[in-house]
């Protein structure tokens, strides 16, 4: 069966390498706005990295993502 689909093949070869990616904007009750920003490894569901600002910067979350410097 799994022979048959070769993408399914590569996905479940990769399925421990996958992550999800989330950006939430929560809003404070002091009419602030907060960002929240989620990375998950979806093979187990675990939260790999979480990081909350009041000023994102593309700069700024690439240094602090410890996924980024894994290159």
């Amino acid at each position: 069966m799994w022979t048959a689909v070769p993408g399914l093949v590569h996905l479940c070869n990769h399925a421990p390498d996958i992550a999800a990616m989330d950006l939430f904007v929560v809003p404070t009750i002091g009419f602030d706005l907060l960002y929240v920003l989620v990375l998950v490894r979806l093979a187990r569901r675990d939260l790999v990295w979480i990081n909350i600002t009041t000023h994102p910067t593309a700069s700024g979350t690439e240094k602090r993502c410890p996924a980024s410097n894994s290159r």
